[in-house]
């Protein structure tokens, strides 16, 4: 009866929980880049077939940005994920139900993902579930689907509880990211009009060095928000500074 119990309790041991890395999620964004854009061209030849009329043109348009904005939250509301989802390993799962989000939680995670771009994924850095911003306001996490086939190094398991001790609050660290990000941004404007020439500026025929310039200086300006970002929550930066410990008390001997 013991031993029974003791394989019947092996049984049921859920397996440990297994985050993407960010490889693997850029992994499915670029597959699933790869289908829309097929279905896109699918969608051009079929509008060279349909008659040139006004009605023909809205109901081509209409396709285009109804399948650009349900593909994503239709396959992860139902399925769990897309077809880059699928094919590198991954699922998105609900914080409160553990199964797949609801169609409205899919949509708000795809929305806010498009609007921030890669800048969502920063929070993976330091967020204990490694979650984008849209996962952590949707309340999602994305996680491998068979763990059995994963290979090593192609998962993350959950980071421990940061140590918040002597952290300034959460809406202070948010206001310093803030000014930080404006700050970057304005000195990134400037560099950008300084380095670039009148010609430039006016006429937009820039120079094969000034098209460079800006590609390096676009970068620089995403690394320094980044580390803003990341930098700032973990009480690095000078305005929400982390407190140093308090030394240890030494009992005075009598």
């Amino acid at each position: 009866m013991e031993a029974d119990a003791t394989s019947s309790s092996a049984a049921t041991v859920t397996p440990p929980v297994a985050y993407a890395t960010l490889t693997r999620r850029v992994n499915a964004l670029v597959l699933d880049g790869v289908v829309m854009s097929l279905v896109f061209v699918l969608l051009l030849l079929i509008g060279e077939w349909l008659p040139d009329t006004t009605a023909a043109g809205r109901a081509l348009i209409a396709a285009f940005v109804g399948f650009f904005l349900l593909y994503e939250p239709v396959l992860v509301s139902s399925r769990g994920g897309t077809i880059g989802h699928r094919l590198t390993n991954l699922r998105v799962v609900a914080d409160r139900s553990g199964a797949n989000p609801t169609f409205l939680q899919a949509l708000a995670r795809f929305l806010i993902k498009t609007a921030l771009g890669m800048a969502s994924f920063l929070t993976m850095a330091f967020t204990a579930r490694h979650q984008g911003v849209h996962d952590r306001i949707t309340r999602t996490t994305v996680q491998i689907r068979n763990l059995a086939v994963a290979r090593a190094g192609a998962y993350y398991a959950e980071r421990p509880a940061p140590d918040e001790r002597g952290l300034p609050p959460a809406w202070r660290r948010f206001a310093v990211i803030v000014l930080y990000l404006v700050v970057v941004f304005l000195l990134y404007g400037i560099a950008d009009v300084t380095l670039r020439s009148s010609a430039c500026l006016r006429t937009r025929s820039c120079s094969f060095a000034e098209e460079l310039g800006q590609s390096i200086l676009g970068a620089l300006w995403l690394v320094a928000s980044g580390y803003c970002i990341i930098a700032g929550w973990r009480g690095q930066l000078l305005g929400a500074r982390r407190r140093p410990p308090d030394p240890p008390i030494e009992e005075s001997s009598v």
